[in-house]
């Protein structure tokens, strides 16, 4: 009998065993894969995308430009020598006007070269003759001819760079100098003639002329001298009066006529045609 109850009562510690084993199981079960996992993943280091901004060799090329830039321009305000630039005669002229009086020297590195004196500009060419730049020739015609000079560059862009001109029958001294343009003084109650307004032009002698409706005119002659002037018409006495600025104001007066069977225009005797009739008709 005591045998029998101690099996009973071995058999119902068992069962309460699992009947509280059974309800701990319907508690809330943990995913320990699921932490693992996740606490695996935190601990993974991350690999830093490193990128450089500028290769070595682009950095290297950037510094040798810098430098080269910082050499020209270092040169060419202290130590430049050329005569290429733009100057003014230092002697003064009689007129206290200087802006009208002022003529400006342009020397280009192309070859080009011309002479800015109030309303008029002489073309012409600078050669340099010496591997030195000492020496150049010069031609301006209609205004200085040509010549060969010697050079003499002095100063700095800081301050004033000063040109000598040296040959064996002159010597000019200049400065260096900002171009001035000179606007055209129109003449007051000025009169146009609507026929002649637009370009004309002489295959001959490489003349050619615009007039403007607003009483300016630009004559070009040969690309050799180019004159900016105010203008204004007498058709009755066919007569064209010229003004502009030259060291002094210039009024000159030409003869003109209209033929306009032929679309020509002549001027002091001098015929010639119109560069776009086109224009003539959509007036």
């Amino acid at each position: 009998m005591d045998y029998e109850n101690n099996e009973n009562n071995l058999t119902e510690e068992s069962s309460q065993q699992t009947t509280e084993s059974e309800k701990s199981d319907k508690g809330p079960k943990i995913y320990y894969e699921n932490i693992v996992t996740e606490t695996q993943a935190e601990q993974k280091p991350v690999k830093a995308n490193k990128k450089r901004l500028l290769n070595t060799p682009i950095i290297i090329a950037i510094c040798i430009v810098a430098v080269s830039v910082l050499s020209f321009l270092v040169y060419d305000i202290f130590f430049n020598t050329s005569i290429y630039g733009t100057w003014t005669f230092d002697s003064t002229t009689v007129s206290t006007d200087d802006e009208i009086n002022t003529a400006y020297y342009t020397f280009k590195n192309d070859g080009t070269a011309y002479v800015t004196c109030g309303n008029v500009t002489f073309n012409g060419t600078i050669t340099i003759s010496s591997e030195d730049n000492t020496k150049a020739t010069i031609s301006i015609p209609n205004f200085i001819g040509e010549q060969e000079y010697n050079i003499a560059v002095t100063g700095n862009k800081l301050s004033t760079r000063h040109l000598i001109l040296s040959s064996e029958s002159v010597t000019g001294s200049f400065t260096s100098a900002d171009e001035k343009k000179l606007a055209v003084e129109k003449i007051k109650d000025f009169v146009i003639d609507n026929e002649i307004i637009g370009e004309w032009s002489d295959d001959y002698y490489g003349m050619s002329c615009t007039f403007n409706e607003d009483g300016t005119v630009i004559i070009n002659q040969a690309d050799i001298m180019i004159v900016e002037a105010a203008y204004s018409t007498d058709k009755a006495n066919n007569k064209i009066t010229l003004k502009y600025e030259m060291a002094k104001e210039i009024n000159d007066e030409w003869s003109y006529g209209y033929d306009k069977k032929n679309d020509t225009l002549v001027l002091n005797g001098l015929g010639l045609k119109r560069v776009n009739p086109a224009s003539a008709d959509e007036k």
